[in-house]
């Protein structure tokens, strides 16, 4: 059987040798010595390489220009919030809209009265099938009107429900 000081150990820094008692414990210390002086060195090299790192001069030309590419970065990002805040308002605006209320006829034309904005809509588009008197539940979208009151138009796709007649 071969004794501890004819087995070369895995760490090249100290040699562990056997020991008249408890040879295997003085190995196991050994082991742990080689160890502590790995992690040392490590911890040397990190740093050295740290201090070499930030060994580095600050330029007066490069903070001022990283502080440029920091206001173009902010300028950018409110822009692209901006644009996406009017795409998606513009992008609602054409939604279809559901609106409830009464029918009532204006001289040539419908008009309804929204129960829930109290808003008074004239009528326009699909009209067929709709007349005064009913309460119903229309389909469309607002479009601006270009008439000189500037009165809301609502462009009739559909007729979701038709409740009957109108309760005063």
């Amino acid at each position: 059987m071969a004794s501890f000081s004819q087995i070369k150990p895995d760490f090249p820094f100290k040699y562990c040798r056997e020991s008249v008692a408890g040879a295997s414990f003085h190995n196991l210390v050994c082991i742990a010595e080689n160890i502590v002086i790995l992690k040392s060195i490590g911890r040397a090299a990190l740093v050295v390489v740290l201090c070499a790192a930030l060994a580095t001069p600050a330029r007066a030309d490069k903070l001022q220009s990283d502080a440029d590419n920091i206001i173009i970065g902010v300028v950018v990002v409110v822009a692209a919030i901006v644009v996406v805040t009017i795409v998606l308002v513009r992008h609602e605006a054409k939604k279809d809209r559901t609106i409830t209320g009464c029918i009532s006829s204006a001289g040539s034309h419908l008009t309804i009265a929204d129960e829930n904005d109290k808003e008074i809509y004239e009528l326009a588009g699909n009209t067929a099938g709709i007349t005064p008197g009913d309460r119903i539940k229309l389909k469309g979208r607002k479009v601006k009107s270009k008439a000189p009151d500037h009165t809301h138009v609502l462009v009739a796709t559909k007729v979701t429900k038709d409740f009957g007649v109108c309760q005063p």
